[in-house]
């Protein structure tokens, strides 16, 4: 019982911690915007591109452990992951997926501290199973889930309409959405699983309440 106090409090302590480094990081991202804004900025903006292309053949070669050589043709993916560009509309959406990252990683982080934070205390009083614990669980999995669809729509704007013409040493690239960010959709909903057996928890508990 003492080992599963230490790690609450680890946990508590750990996400409080990622919520202040989250939180500066936001701070640090908006100070920096207005500092672009009004001071520093020079026209260019690193964009980064959350895409994969389709194979693309070039010329390899390679030496084997055993000092044969391959000397041939090779598939590649190229992954176009930062751009610099010099342009207002990029520069925008730059900042706008920056706001938007830091300000998830900030909710994220101070739904789950609170969590773990009223959980430790709870441990005092074995009073674990609260609403408002199942509520910020709930919106952790919700959240998880937008911010995957919101990255998926952002990786098929930029395939489809910001990197239709691409070229790469004077080889066309084409590019599709990254459907591999989708992926993070399935921890989401074991969290809402989690959520759901959190609930049937207080209401088995009120129950009980309400028959003593």
């Amino acid at each position: 019982m003492k080992s599963n106090k230490r790690v609450l409090k680890h946990l508590a302590s750990s996400f409080y911690l990622f919520y202040i480094v989250s939180l500066l990081g936001l701070v640090s991202v908006v100070f920096s915007f207005f500092m672009d804004l009004f001071y520093d900025w020079d026209g260019a903006v690193e964009m980064r591109f959350k895409v994969i292309s389709s194979f693309v053949e070039l010329p390899t070669n390679f030496t084997m452990p055993d000092g044969s050589k391959f000397d041939g043709v090779g598939e590649f993916y190229i992954l176009p992951r930062v751009l610099e560009i010099n342009n207002l509309s990029y520069w925008i959406l730059s900042w706008l997926d920056q706001f938007v990252l830091f300000g998830v990683a900030v909710f994220l982080t101070k739904q789950l501290k609170e969590v773990f934070g009223s959980i430790s205390l709870a441990s005092e009083s074995n009073l674990f199973f609260v609403r408002k614990n199942y509520t910020r669980i709930k919106r952790v999995s919700l959240i998880s889930i937008i911010f995957c669809i919101y990255v998926f729509i952002e990786s098929t704007i930029y395939s489809y309409l910001f990197l239709e013409d691409l070229h790469v040493m004077d080889i066309a690239i084409h590019v599709h959405p990254d459907f591999s960010v989708l992926f993070g959709i399935f921890p989401a909903l074991i969290i809402l699983a989690i959520a759901q057996v959190y609930k049937a928890g207080i209401d088995m508990k009120e129950e009980s309440d309400l028959t003593i």
